[in-house]
């Protein structure tokens, strides 16, 4: 009888297990090695084209069975049958030979939303993994040159991954840092993880000039902290990243001071930060140690060069409220103006057919339409009412339903058409702009 109850109730647990197994692929040490290994992986992906997640955890794949299975999932036939979400290849001893093929498949990729490669050049004695990373020489060395971090970026740049994990990766050091960050403008990316990855002070201007992607032009400096080389980053370097974790490095307590100033000051996007376990003291007195307050600091002060960090991290609660709170209103506020601006903005079918608001100027109608749109900077008022007022923007009357047959062909829902509409707008993140701050006060005070 419970059978049938759970049957009925749609919580049958064989069920729910071969669902699970339709869409989730998990490999986790299974002793996969090298080309045999990532044959059985292709082999297991050619019957079954709904797996949308694989886990390759502790296989020994190697460079050379690394790049096999990323050449095919390359392959023309694989991107049109085979569209992954998300893949974890942690520990696998992978060199620079296996990431460049990663990096390949990367490449035009408009499926991958997840990629962990933590811990991925581990070594292997006999079959059995070694848990503890090891520093020495290693079979395949992952270490990326300047053109490998180049071509990286590159891929990243022109995918739509929104998660990077590359954790417990310390061979990559500074070094990696300096050709990564600078180029890297992926404009899909929410999270990065660079924990563990031997990161030391001189990567702070590097860290700091990535952060600040979304203040005035001319950004207040922070005191000792130069790029050097005449390097530049690109304005959408992080605009959309909410998440950065740089845990377990050996940055100092002056480099988390400089990267909180820039948060505060320059940053609009940044919702989660971590950076414990880093090189800077924390003293056993203060009363801010052990607990977290539940009012934080206000932001009235820039400066946070004689802060600890149990004070940094209060004032970075109060950034990330800043943060949640600004990113919310704009998303709202274009929704907010799509209506009233698709009515008054979209050209009339009928020529004749004329009413008192299209006899205004244009300037004054923008202008009126404009304080429906509070929290959206004037190049997002302008990429809402583009796609207001073209016709081509109108979704189809009539819709075929999607084919039982199809797996590809899933038709989406609501929530997920309206994030990807604010996305391609550009609404799903605050933009700075002059006055935003006397608008938000304004809009308060109605509220």
């Amino acid at each position: 009888m419970s059978f049938l109850f759970d049957l009925l109730r749609g919580h049958n647990p064989e069920s729910l297990r071969a669902q699970a197994s339709k869409f989730h692929l998990e490999l986790h040490d299974r002793g996969l090695t090298g080309v045999p290994g990532a044959r059985h992986i292709i082999s297991t992906l050619e019957t079954n084209h709904t797996i949308k997640t694989i886990v390759l955890g502790h296989n020994p794949l190697g460079d050379e069975g690394t790049a096999v299975l990323f050449h095919f999932l390359s392959s023309n036939w694989a991107r049109r049958h085979i569209r992954l979400d998300s893949i974890t290849i942690n520990s696998c001893q992978i060199g620079n030979f296996g990431l460049g093929a990663i990096a390949q498949y990367l490449d035009g990729n408009q499926s991958l939303r997840c990629l962990f490669l933590q811990n991925v050049s581990t070594s292997y004695n006999n079959g059995v993994t070694r848990l503890t990373v090891t520093r020495g020489p290693l079979q395949n060395e992952f270490n990326p040159s300047w053109n490998l971090a180049s071509a990286l970026t590159s891929a990243l740049s022109n995918s739509v991954l929104e998660v990077l994990s590359l954790n417990n990766n310390p061979q990559l050091s500074d070094t990696f840092l300096f050709r990564f960050l600078p180029n890297l403008s992926a404009p899909r990316l929410r999270e990065l993880h660079l924990s563990a990855v031997g990161l030391t002070p001189i990567s702070t201007p590097y860290i700091i000039n990535f952060l600040a992607n979304n203040g005035p032009e001319h950004v207040t400096p922070v005191t000792g902290y130069q790029l050097s080389l005449g390097q530049k980053f690109t304005k959408i370097a992080s605009r959309r990243l909410t998440d950065l974790r740089l845990n377990g490095n050996a940055l100092t307590l002056p480099c988390a001071q400089a990267i909180v100033h820039v948060l505060k000051t320059s940053n609009f996007s940044i919702r989660h930060f971590e950076m414990f376990a880093n090189d800077f003291p924390v003293p056993a007195s203060h009363p801010l140690m052990d607990s977290n307050p539940s009012t934080p600091p206000p932001l009235d002060s820039d400066d946070t060069s004689e802060m600890t960090w149990p004070e940094l991290k209060a004032h970075m609660s109060a950034v990330f409220t800043r943060n949640h709170i600004l990113t919310s209103l704009a998303s709202s506020s274009a929704l907010q103006l799509l209506g009233p601006s698709r009515t008054l903005l979209l050209p009339p079918l009928h020529p004749n057919t004329e009413s008192p608001w299209r006899l205004l100027p244009t300037e004054i109608q923008l202008q009126v339409l404009s304080k429906l749109g509070p929290g959206l900077s004037p190049q997002q008022l302008i990429r809402v009412w583009s796609f207001a007022s073209d016709r081509a923007t109108l979704p189809d009357l009539y819709q075929p339903l999607p084919s039982l047959f199809d797996q590809t062909n899933v038709r989406k829902t609501r929530e997920q058409l309206r994030e990807e509409w604010l996305s391609a707008v550009g609404c799903d993140r605050f933009e700075w702009y002059a006055s935003w701050e006397e608008d938000l006060e304004r809009l308060m005070s109605i509220r």
